[in-house]
């Protein structure tokens, strides 16, 4: 009987792969913290933080639900568009999303990959609308699903929980959305 074999060769993996290492040099290492966390009023000094802090996570729960996603929809959308236009949305999205969060959280630090996957939520979505997906063991139209997410984001703009860059991940969804269809990008 021949094994499974997972086909590894997904940027989605690599970039999974990359948030885990980084996660647990971030546990051991708080230097990390200070270098690349996106700190406001430390973006003209240290620039790169607009991009490093899409690869750090605030603790288990918030790298699992990131990477989880990640994996449910980042890997649909590289095996339709190819890896080089994944990695494009995915690092354009999260850079808009971080960079919505220095306008609307100028004082808050932030950190994370949310941006980036609304973005590629984003353009799932338009590329491909009525992927069933599944919450809570119930099917439906990812659509259906996106549309949900992005007005409960929308709404936690106007009425923000610490610790949630809601205006990131609206950002990200949006560029996401306009990527998809200024690129054309389509379901083959």
């Amino acid at each position: 009987m021949e094994a499974m074999k997972i086909n590894t060769n997904f940027v989605c993996f690599k970039l999974i792969a990359i948030n885990v290492f980084l996660f647990i040099l971030q546990s051991i290492t708080p230097i990390i913290d200070k270098l690349f966390i996106l700190f406001p009023p430390d973006i003209l000094t240290r620039p790169w933080m607009i991009i490093t802090a899409m690869f750090l996570h605030g603790n288990l729960n918030h790298l699992f639900q990131n990477m989880f996603a990640l994996l449910m929809f980042g890997l649909s959308l590289e095996q339709i568009i190819g890896k080089k236009k994944f990695l494009f949305i995915y690092f354009i999205t999260g850079i808009i999303g971080n960079i919505a969060g220095l306008f609307f959280y100028p004082l808050s630090p932030s950190l994370g990959a949310s941006g980036a996957i609304m973005g590629i939520i984003g353009a799932l979505t338009i590329i491909s609308p009525f992927t069933v997906v599944y919450l809570f063991g119930m099917p439906m139209p990812l659509l259906f699903l996106s549309a949900t997410w992005i007005l409960v984001d929308i709404t936690g703009m106007f009425f923000p929980q610490e610790g949630i860059g809601y205006a990131a991940h609206v950002f990200g969804f949006f560029s996401g959305i306009l990527i998809a269809k200024k690129k054309k990008y389509e379901k083959t």
